[in-house]
């Protein structure tokens, strides 16, 4: 099977723009479901375009020639069926979560393992040095003495009373993090909590602008982009670019935003959610795993250090038999892995305190625009009202369309084919 470049990206466009027709009730324009997917209206034209080929949609023109895009309420099962892959990349899917999943309690495996290793190290170690020392009942003293009280504490720290109680737990919810995935969760962490930061900026936007009728004003748009600043409107152009706005100057040199996409719709839509006051990012999170769990996760990997340096310098000044050898080249990986064990989790910690810094800066920025619109002056409030002058809505009834490609021409002699309206769209060199 071949793979495209950006095939991945392609995938993840489609979804979205297939997600915002059906939440639009599988009958929308280019501005409608710009305004739910938060994509480009290039992009969304293009990808409508080829979901209407492949999902056997339909063009509807109405009678001033705007473009409603109307499909089947089984558009998604009609694309499964005509994509022969789909059914691979599904199983692929799966696959991918299943894989994923064992990488992530792999590392609460090498954990447990790395202990028990450095358990057996010490035991072998502590044996036979006592033997060396000694006669039988001297050796049988000591094997039974350390060696006995550390295997029984040791096993016991995996039926701790609160290790149980959170197990408990999670076979209750679902949702709640099993310890294995918690040593992930330690290390690592559990992903950027903004990954999504980008999809809900353009959402927000575009509702924001179709809220205010396919007009704002730059200080509207501030609390939701990034670099706005105060004695510059330069922040505007990226949602110029996406929305193909239109700027439009009041006499007093005031510039106000128009969209003139984002002020058509197939239907009169109220927005889904009212809209932030800014556009707020999560703090970063060391982990989301159950406190307990985490201690545990951080204890157990504080007893692999200390017991990983603790067989090294053990192995330093005892001579073991030769077929012990094995304990010996492995006392150096135990104590890498040991240490890269709290490093990594410590390097981190430092790393999400200086990325939550940079978060509450712009969060504290972006709510500072935010309380200006709110507390506007007498000339913010003029602009205000000067960009009412170009705002509008219209919304596309089935009663203004004209022609759709759902028909074929000969079956829509109802729509008047001969009215001039229609022959000037169907040629643009005819006059009206």
């Amino acid at each position: 099977m071949e793979v495209k470049p950006g095939g991945s990206l392609v995938m993840e466009r489609r979804e979205q723009i297939l997600g915002a027709v059906e939440t639009l009730n599988y009958r929308a324009t280019v501005g409608d479901v710009a305004t739910r997917s938060g994509l480009e209206l290039t992009t969304v034209q293009q990808e409508l375009n080829s979901l209407a080929q492949d999902g056997d949609g339909h063009l509807q023109v109405s009678n001033t020639g705007e473009i409603v895009y109307a499909f089947e309420a089984d558009v998604r099962d009609r694309l499964l069926r005509k994509d022969r892959n789909a059914r691979l990349k599904a199983l692929l899917k799966k696959a991918w979560q299943v894989a994923f999943y064992l990488v992530r309690i792999s590392f609460g495996i090498l954990l447990v393992l790395s202990l028990l290793l450095i358990a057996i190290g010490i035991y072998v170690v502590l044996s036979s040095r006592d033997g060396d020392s000694g006669g039988e009942g001297e050796s049988r003293g000591g094997g039974g003495g350390m060696p006995g009280f550390f295997w029984g504490n040791f096993f016991y720290i995996f039926y701790w009373p609160p290790y149980g109680y959170y197990e408990e737990r999670r076979l209750k919810d679902p949702n709640d993090m099993g310890f294995l995935e918690s040593v992930y969760s330690f290390l690592f962490g559990d992903g950027n909590p903004n990954a999504d930061l980008e999809s809900r900026r353009w959402r927000t936007v575009a509702g924001l602008i179709q809220a205010n009728r396919g007009v704002v004003v730059a200080e509207q748009l501030a609390p939701y982009l990034e670099a706005a600043r105060v004695d510059s409107e330069d922040f505007v152009l990226p949602a110029l670019v996406k929305y193909d706005g239109v700027p439009e100057v009041s006499e007093q040199g005031e510039i106000v935003y128009r969209f003139p996409q984002l002020q058509v719709q197939a239907e009169e839509r109220r927005p889904a959610a009212p809209l932030p006051g800014f556009l707020q990012e999560k703090r970063w999170q060391f982990s989301k795993a159950p406190g307990g769990k985490l201690v545990l996760a951080g204890a157990l990997g504080v007893a692999n250090f200390v017991g990983a340096w603790f067989l090294y310098f053990l192995l330093q000044s005892t001579n073991l038999p030769p077929d012990l050898g094995f304990f010996a080249a492995l006392a150096p990986v135990l104590v890498v892995y040991g240490t890269l064990f709290l490093l990594v989790p410590a390097v981190r910690a430092a790393v999400i305190s200086w990325l939550n810094r940079g978060v509450e800066s712009r969060n504290r920025s972006r709510s500072g625009f935010s309380r200006h619109l709110r507390e506007a002056n007498a000339e913010l409030r003029r602009k205000l009202a000067f960009a009412q002058n170009f705002a509008g809505q219209k919304v596309l009834g089935k009663e203004d369309i004209i022609y759709t490609t759902e028909q074929s021409t000969l079956e829509q002699r109802d729509y008047e084919l001969d009215d001039p309206r229609f022959r000037s769209l169907e040629d643009p060199r005819t006059e009206r």
